[in-house]
Parts: structure tokens; C-alpha cells; sequence
């Protein structure tokens, strides 16, 4: 007999696969330390540094955590994020897109990401162990 997925277990979700995007941004520009930017689909991004910025953690601690996805989608932190982000529908999907912008390379993180981000370091770390 299979058995079920504890209350405290949550379904497998599909690993992220990185995929390279040739999406282009239309502008970007950064205020008071926070880079965003708007793509050419119309939709938004913020910069590593940026989003970093906005959640109150150091910007090596964010792209140490997007590089790791794959296991850090399991841990607690992580798990929290991707439960949002699967909310969203946001599925097997990079948290950023590398882009090029005036020859230097910026993680682009899109909106859906920000507010996974964001929900989690205002409602959910405890700022004495992040």
C-alpha cells in the first residue's frame, strides 16, 4: 500500500532546470541602492542587489541561496519560498534570468521571486538566525 504525503511533508516538486532566456531588458535603473527593471514583455524585475537590499540580507547570502535552488527548495527557508511560488504557479522555473545590461551581467529576479522573497523576510525570518 503507497503511503500518503505526511501533513508535514509536501509533495515532491519538480527541480528547477536553468534554462537560458534571451529576454532583454527595455530600461533598468537603480534608486537609493535598489535596481529594478522592466522587460520587454512588459514585466518587472528586480536586481539581485536590489531584492537583497529590500529583504534586509547581504546580496552574497541571496545569489548563494538562487545558485543552490536545488537543494535549498527542501530546506526551510526554501521550502516557505517555493510553497509561494508554487501558489503562483511559478513551477521548475530559475529564480533569476541573467541579463546583460551596459556589458556587466545582473541576475534579474521577476516580480513573482520579489514577492516570494519579500512575504518570507517580512512574515516569516526570524532575524536572529537569517
Amino acid at each position: 500500500m503507497k503511503k500518503a504525503n505526511s501533513p508535514r511533508t509536501p509533495p515532491p516538486r519538480p527541480l528547477e532546470v536553468q534554462t537560458v532566456l534571451n529576454i532583454k531588458p527595455v530600461k533598468e535603473i537603480e534608486i537609493d541602492g535598489i535596481g529594478m527593471g522592466i522587460f520587454e514583455d512588459g514585466s518587472t524585475y528586480l536586481t539581485g542587489r536590489g531584492l537583497a537590499r529590500m529583504c534586509g540580507i547581504g546580496e552574497t547570502t541571496l545569489r548563494e541561496f538562487a545558485d543552490n535552488w536545488n537543494s535549498e527548495q527542501f530546506k526551510p527557508r526554501g521550502e516557505k519560498i517555493a510553497n509561494v511560488l508554487a501558489e503562483q504557479g511559478y513551477l521548475g522555473k530559475p529564480l533569476f534570468v541573467p541579463i546583460v545590461v551596459d556589458g556587466s551581467t545582473h541576475h534579474a529576479y521577476p516580480e513573482v521571486v520579489c514577492m516570494a522573497f519579500l512575504e518570507y523576510y517580512a512574515f516569516e525570518a526570524d532575524p536572529k538566525r537569517e
